[in-house]
Order: C-alpha cells, then structure tokens, then sequence
C-alpha cells in the first residue's frame, strides 16, 4: 500500500485535474459565441468567423464544430438561392434542383441574362461550399451535446435583395419544400434540440447534395438548354429565347395564360425527352457520385446508432422508438426502423455490385449492375435506357434484388417510403 501522504497527494491532482476540467467546459461554453442575434439578422458569414475564432481557442468543442458546419450549409443554401432568383429562375412553373430555391423568396427586381455555363457553375459553386461544411462535420468527436434552434429565429435573403422577410425564414422555407401546411392554425413553432446524431444526420446530408451535384454536371446539358432554358429562366440566352422574348411572349409569368398554354407546356416536355441524350463531359464526377452515395449509407448506420440509444424526448429532429418528432406525421416504428436497416444493406449491396438491379425487358434473365454504371459511366440517352438498350453493356448474370423486396418497403410506410427516405437520407 502506499504511504497515506502520498495518497493524499494523489487523490489531490485527480481532484485538482477534474476540478480544471471542469472549469475548461465551463469557460467553453461560456465563451462560446451568441448565435441568436446573428442568425435572426442573416449574419451568417460573421457568425462563421465568430465560431471559426472560438475554435481556435477551444479546438475541442463539437459543438460549436456543429453549430459551424450548420450555418456553412445555411449560408451554402442562401447563395444557391441568390444565384438563382438573379438569373430569374421560374420556380412556379417547374421544381427543378438548385434552381427552385430561386424563386421561393420573392421575384427578383431585374433578372440577369443567364447561360447554360452561369448554371454549371452556380451548381458547382453550391457544391464545394457543401464539401466545406461536410469537412467540418467530418471532425466530430463527441456523442453528447445539444443545441436548441428555433427555426423562425433564422434568416435569410433569398432573393439578395438586402431584405429578409418573413417568407425568408427558415420556418417558412422549410415548411415550402416539405410541403407542410403553412396555415396559422396549423403553424406550430419548429424548434429542434439537435444533438450528435442530428449532425451525424446532416452531414451524411451533404453527401446526398454533393452526389446530385456530381450527377448533374458529369454531363453536357447544353442541347437542353438551348431549347427550353425558358421554361426555367426568364432571360435565358438562347436563340429561341430571344425571339420569344421579340414577340412577347416571355413575359408572361405562367405559360398557362396563353390560350395554347398546355399545348406550349405538352411541347417543351416533349421536346425535353427528346433532348435528353446528355454526352459524358466529366466522367469522374460519377465515380465521386458513387462514393458520396457510399458514404450516405455508412453515415445512415451511425445516425441511427444513436438514435437507438437516446432514451430523452427533447424536441426530437429525428425520433427513435418512443419518441415524437417535431415534424408532424413522422412517427418511426418497430417496422419501420427494421426496414429501413434492411434497405440500407440492399441498396449498399447493389452500390457494391453484390446485387443486381432486375432488367425490365421481357426475355433477359441478366440484371443491371448499378455500381458499374457509376462507376464505368456512359453518355447518357433517355430514351434508349427506357427502350433497354442502353443498359446492355451493364447486364450480368448474378444475384438480383427482389422486386417484392421493395414492394414490402412500400407497404411498411404505407407509400411513403421515398419521403421518409429523403426525410432521413
């Protein structure tokens, strides 16, 4: 045994080592910058530099690392949205990626004329300020924080035009792009107590984006643009454009006013499908796309690893068994939970190649390796994979995913399974 002397001045570090310990979160959290004010003024690049500097001081305190990966992706959003509206996306007309949050603050004053490069490069643009979140989400250690963020609170000037109003609320958009009802009856306050597996959630997010982003500009949409960029911009600059616009007709705000607005609406779609023969321009972004894809699957896991071992019900983001989420009708269940897990092992399994996708032309008994068709990507021609021959160089024989396989997903969420998955990625 040791002498009692030095046992005392043992147990005199350990209490003195816990005891600063102690005061260190202390101090952390005390000198953790006040993101209210900020948010609710749409400082978003201050609040980025306020929370960046306090990380340099306190290199350890994840939550701040959240809160800093959060208002990147924020800001990210908000820029994407300025893009758009200054190149007057049509977002009443189409939803169409990156480019519908353009128009969901307000018209733009003055839309500028838009190129099928400006677009490429707006995506391009939103895509690296997502990798840089991501990377900050990347370097979270700690499973035990929380943050309280009351969605009304945060800001945004969608439009750039220097205001921020109440349809520029992250209240607001949320409640747009998830289709809830915007009714002052029905519009109870969104406030989330995010925790470790809410940021485990939104950075496999950011995968999800960067992969969508990946997709879409492996391949030259130019011939597309050319001929219907005015259904989704109102000064596209394309030769059809500029005629329409000579003889008046791109002003009008909804195609439907002229008496051949459905005929007009019936032939740019078909003029779409037709034009949607896309040549391979940057074949590695499919092979990124792949791994990003790879990536929401494994982040799946730890997300709701966690999840399983919550046991608080404090404004859930995402529920586990027993608790309720903020978000109405979301409810997760003994099924539910189970389902998802398996389809996390099937989809991974045919990212991997270890199944194949079953081929829908009658006579084949090959399926569709879907890892090989990101992996070893083609030009891409829509209506040739709709005829079948298109996927003839993916064919091979080996095991198939079951069809009932995602019948029984469907009917497990009651047809909702798509918007649960785009709920939980």
């Amino acid at each position: 045994m040791l002498p009692l002397s030095r046992c005392a001045r043992r147990l005199t570090l350990l209490a003195t080592t816990f005891l600063l310990s102690l005061t260190n979160i202390t101090t952390s959290a005390a000198a953790r910058p006040d993101l209210d004010p900020l948010l609710s003024s749409g400082k978003f690049d201050e609040a980025q530099r306020a929370l960046s500097a306090h990380l340099e001081s306190v290199p350890n305190d994840d939550l701040a690392r959240f809160q800093l990966g959060t208002v990147q992706l924020l800001r990210a959003t908000e820029l994407l949205a300025q893009d758009a509206s200054r190149y007057g996306a049509r977002t009443h007309i189409v939803s169409l990626p990156f480019v519908r949050l353009g128009g969901l603050g307000g018209k733009h004053p003055a839309p500028q004329p838009v190129t099928y490069q400006d677009v490429r490069a707006m995506i391009a643009r939103f895509q690296q300020r997502v990798a840089v979140a991501e990377q900050t989400l990347a370097t979270i250690q700690s499973d035990t924080f929380d943050w309280r963020l009351d969605f009304s609170s945060v800001a945004f000037d969608l439009n750039g035009d220097g205001k921020r109003g109440e349809k520029e609320r992250l209240d607001d958009l949320f409640r747009r792009v998830a289709r809830i009802s915007r009714r002052p009856a029905d519009k109870k306050p969104i406030v989330v107590d995010f925790d470790a597996a809410d940021a485990r959630w939104l950075r496999g997010y950011c995968h999800v984006l960067q992969a969508l982003a990946d997709m879409t500009l492996a391949y030259d949409h130019q011939g597309l643009f050319d001929v219907t960029a005015h259904v989704f911009f109102k000064n596209p600059q394309t030769d059809y454009a500029a005629r329409w616009s000579t003889e008046k007709q791109g002003e009008k705000e909804n195609l439907s006013q002229s008496p051949w607005g459905i005929w007009e609406g019936a032939a740019d779609l078909i003029a779409a499908i037709h034009l949607m023969d896309f040549k391979l321009v940057e074949p590695d972004r499919m092979r990124s796309a792949h791994q990003h894809l790879l990536k929401v699957i494994k982040i799946s896991r730890e997300t709701w690893q966690l999840i399983g071992q919550e046991t608080d019900q404090r404004n859930e983001w995402i529920p586990s068994l027993g608790q309720t989420s903020v978000i109405p009708g979301m409810l997760v269940g003994p099924e539910q939970l189970e389902a998802w897990q398996n389809f996390l092992n099937e989809a991974e399994a045919m990212l991997k190649g270890k199944k194949l996708a079953p081929f829908w032309r009658s006579g084949f008994t090959s399926g569709v390796n879907i890892k090989r068709m990101l992996t070893e990507p083609r030009d891409f021609d829509l209506v040739l994979w709709l005829q079948g021959s298109a996927a003839l160089p993916y064919l091979e024989s080996g095991e198939q995913t079951d069809p009932e396989f995602w019948r029984q997903l469907q009917r497990t969420f009651r047809g909702r399974f798509f918007g649960f998955a785009l709920w939980t990625n």
